[in-house]
């Protein structure tokens, strides 16, 4: 799948851009996106969740800061569910679940900048 389809590598979309990218897509590519999402996207949280404590354990030595680390695993979470929601929900254009997406994905990407 092109990177620059994937909502998820966006550090912001609006609902409208979620929906042309999901038009750009094809059935095939989003149930390819979909996938990526559950059995790589998931599992990938787990290796960059226990970098970003060890990172910040390395760096910080503060208890305090491992919630970012935290955090941006839930948002990821959090971004993946809305976009897996998406996805399964095309052609129905749901807004909110794709400004949701969009915050979630935001929000995510300044957590790890935070970590860093």
């Amino acid at each position: 799948m092109p990177p620059n389809l994937a909502l998820d590598l966006r550090f912001a979309y609006s609902a409208k851009e979620a929906f042309s990218v999901l038009d750009t897509m094809g059935e095939t590519m989003r149930y390819q996106y979909l996938l990526i999402i559950w059995v790589l996207d998931m599992p990938y949280m787990v290796f960059y969740f226990l970098f970003l404590i060890g990172l910040n354990c390395k760096i910080w030595k503060k208890k305090c800061l491992l919630i970012l680390p935290v955090a941006t695993v839930v948002l990821d979470f959090l971004e993946n569910l809305c976009v897996s929601g998406l996805l399964l929900s095309y052609p129905s254009e749901n807004v909110t679940l794709a400004r949701l997406a969009s915050i979630f994905t935001t929000t995510k990407w300044l957590s790890v900048v935070a970590c860093l």
